[in-house]
C-alpha cells in the first residue's frame, strides 16, 4: 500500500471514529491505533527523504 493510499485510509478511519456508549475504550483504543500509524508513516518518511545539495547552496528534500 502506497502512503498516499494509507493517509487516505486513516483519514477514512478518522472521519467514521465516535465515541460509543456500549464500549467507550473502543473509541480510545482506535484512536491510538491511529495515531500510532500516524507516527509510523512520518517516521518512514524522514527516513526516506534524501537531502540533496545543489550548486545554488539550497538543499532539496526529495
Amino acid at each position: 500500500m502506497t502512503e498516499r493510499n494509507e493517509l487516505a485510509e486513516l483519514a477514512a478511519r478518522v472521519a467514521r471514529l465516535s465515541p460509543d456508549r456500549r464500549d467507550p475504550e473502543k473509541y480510545h483504543c482506535e484512536k491510538s491505533e491511529i495515531a500510532a500509524e500516524l507516527r509510523r508513516l512520518a517516521r518512514d518518511f524522514d527516513q526516506s527523504s534524501k537531502i540533496i545539495p545543489n550548486n545554488t547552496g539550497r538543499n532539496r528534500t526529495v
